[in-house]
């Protein structure tokens, strides 16, 4: 026992197991924490995936992270991720895209569903109605409550 604990390979393989999982505990404290907001979920899940993904080691989790992601991120994270204005440019692919409308469908009527979903559409693409400039200066995305304050002031 006292050869391993000697040995460089022992503590470098030590260092290799705390740089994969300390971003993974850190993730955890912050998802734990009271002052977080649904959109935060889906980004920290995000970014533990990219993590994993450029780890060296990181395919040993694979199977275990993509459990515990469809445990802890629900269609409800992935639409506030999607609707927070610093992420408006992230690409989204069809399969997000038909879970969203379903997400809307979901939780609207069919009349007020077919407007929301045109809507969540042109957010995405600021085009008719978030189409005004001053709605995407980084000043004004990096705060969500000066953000609803400017959409509230331009008529959409």
């Amino acid at each position: 026992m006292k050869a391993n604990i000697d040995s460089y390979d022992f503590w470098r393989g030590v260092d290799e197991l705390i740089d994969m999982l300390k971003p993974i505990h850190e993730a955890q404290i912050s998802s734990e924490s009271s002052n977080g907001r649904l959109d935060y979920v889906a980004m920290r899940w995000r970014d533990l995936r990219r993590h994993l993904r450029n780890h060296r080691h990181g395919d040993r989790l694979k199977e275990v992270f993509r459990a515990r992601n469809r445990v802890q991120v629900e269609d409800c994270h992935q639409f506030a991720y999607l609707m927070n204005p610093q992420h408006v440019d992230k690409a989204m692919n069809a399969n997000e895209q038909t879970k969203m409308f379903t997400f809307i469908k979901t939780h609207l009527n069919a009349d007020d569903y077919i407007e929301a979903q045109a809507q969540f559409l042109n957010y995405r693409r600021k085009d008719e109605g978030f189409d005004n400039k001053d709605l995407w200066d980084e000043r004004v995305t990096r705060d969500p409550e000066r953000y609803e304050i400017e959409v509230y002031e331009i008529e959409i």
